[in-house]
């Protein structure tokens, strides 16, 4: 009985030492957004997808591997269990049992795919990627715990490819171009049946997915020189309507059977800002890059012309303006600050298309600006997912012009101790490659007031400027990791 009460007591005693030396404060991940494994790649992508039309399925037994750049993936629910990858010479679907596939692999990633063991084939025309063959012959998709021995992550961002092309080459749906990122640019517009009036997809419970058409505007409303744009019911943006104007149209070219499809990624690839067709022009969309280049030092009256772009500023802790009135809205790589005359209410995220008619383009201390319209210039078209770059303070102090007024990721960035509202709001942050200021607004009361955490961490924050100092701005304390 006592060797028995000495082993319990012992073993009590273990428990409270080991708890009493375990580290209550946990490291998070290291970031391994750069690295890249350099694996040896044997086989482009052109040349799996010709396997995928050699006759049904095949199990590839070779030590092959490809390489590519994620063009497509499942943030926003129109592309499920998959991901698409593309390189110089083509395209690849990836079919993985998982969900919320683009926490690991986003838009942008370099993936490289170890084929030994997978199958390839073709989905009435469309080559897929996947695990194995069911009792049906169809293909399975690879399993989400055995995705790692296939799929090797590297690098984050990279450029994303994108092919600009007419619409007859997309009608043509070239094997090629298939499962690869396409633009048709500026001609495009949904056909006079659906722009304003349809959603893009029913629900769920009328049909798994809807089909509404596009058109150039050569096509005189035959359908057959229309393509067909197809959404999920389950994808985020299901219920937005259609848009109406004419533009560009970006998405992931695929086929069924003999019918061309264009599946895009959110709204924001479809860019319809302009006048319709034969309509006498109004306000024609032009990018936020364009808008930035009508600037040489002086004001400039804006008409006849309108934006697009995803929000990236956050009112809600009031550190962008304390009267909702100034929102930061990014295209691509390039962003620009608009000071509405009246409140918005727009939230980071928001893809929103807005008329500059009336406006002004100025600087205002340091910053390119827009003002002098109306919040109700402004429209929510969709959800959009900004670039944010992963970018070295050096590199934002030498360069300022090229991030300014957009989102980007610093790692490794050490912020003064304090409180977020030391010094008037102006924190000095330096990563080895140089300092910077964090700004924090008088009117974000509750920020100011909170700690600045110790130690590295990884700031996404938006880039902009007071006179000649340049600054970053976060939106809510979880910009900062």
């Amino acid at each position: 009985m006592k060797k028995i009460q000495f082993a319990l007591a012992l073993a009590l005693l273990c428990a409270i030492s080991l708890s009493s030396c375990i580290k209550k404060n946990f490291d998070g991940p290291p970031d391994t957004s750069g690295n890249d494994p350099h694996l040896p790649v044997n086989m482009t992508i052109s040349q799996l997808t010709a396997m995928a039309f050699s006759g049904g399925y095949i199990k590839i037994q070779n030590d092959s591997t490809i390489m590519g750049i994620v063009v497509a993936d499942d943030r926003s629910g129109n592309f499920y269990k998959q991901f698409v990858i593309q390189d110089s010479t083509g395209g690849i679907a990836i079919l993985i049992n998982s969900y919320n596939l683009y926490g690991d692999y986003p838009v942008g990633r370099k993936v490289y795919i170890k084929l030994k063991g997978l199958y390839i084939g073709n989905y009435h025309g469309l080559p897929q990627l996947g695990y194995a063959l069911d009792n049906t012959g169809s293909l399975v998709n690879i399993p989400g715990n055995l995705a790692g021995n296939y799929v090797v992550k590297a690098n984050f961002p990279n450029p994303v490819p994108v092919r600009h092309i007419t619409l007859a080459q997309a009608l043509a749906a070239d094997r090629s171009m298939l499962n690869t990122l396409i633009t048709i640019d500026s001609v495009m517009e949904f056909n006079s049946a659906d722009a304003g009036l349809t959603k893009y997809a029913q629900p769920v419970s009328i049909a798994s997915a809807t089909d509404v058409y596009a058109e150039d505007c050569n096509s005189n409303g035959s359908q057959a020189n229309m393509i067909d744009v197809r959404t999920s019911g389950y994808a985020l943006f299901a219920n937005y309507t259609v848009p109406s104007g004419r533009g560009s149209l970006t998405g992931i070219l695929t086929v069924y059977n003999s019918t061309p499809q264009l599946i895009i990624r959110d709204t924001t690839d479809v860019q319809f800002t302009g006048p319709r067709c034969g309509n006498s022009p109004t306000a024609s969309g032009i990018s936020i890059d364009s808008l930035r280049k009508m600037y040489h030092g002086s004001d400039v009256s804006l008409n006849g012309v309108k934006i697009s772009g995803t929000v990236i500023s956050d009112n809600s802790s009031l550190n962008f303006s304390s009267n909702s009135k100034t929102i930061y809205l990014q295209d691509g790589d390039r962003g620009v600050s608009i000071f509405f005359s009246s409140a918005q209410s727009f939230v980071a995220g928001d893809s929103i298309s807005v008329t500059l008619s009336g406006g002004t383009l100025t600087s205002y201390n340091g910053v390119l600006e827009v003002k002098g319209i109306s919040a109700a210039k402004a429209v929510k078209v969709g959800d959009g997912h900004p670039n944010v770059r992963q970018v070295n303070i050096g590199e934002i102090n030498a360069h300022y012009s090229n991030y300014e007024s957009t989102l980007v990721k610093i790692v490794n960035a050490t912020i003064d101790p304090g409180t977020f509202g030391d010094n008037n709001g102006n924190k000095n942050v330096t990563d080895g490659s140089g300092n910077i200021t964090l700004f924090t607004a008088s009117a974000a009361t509750a920020l100011r007031a909170a700690a600045v955490p110790s130690g590295p961490r990884t700031i996404t924050a938006v880039v902009n400027a007071f006179g000649t100092t340049y600054q970053l701005q976060i939106r809510t304390l979880t910009d900062i990791q």
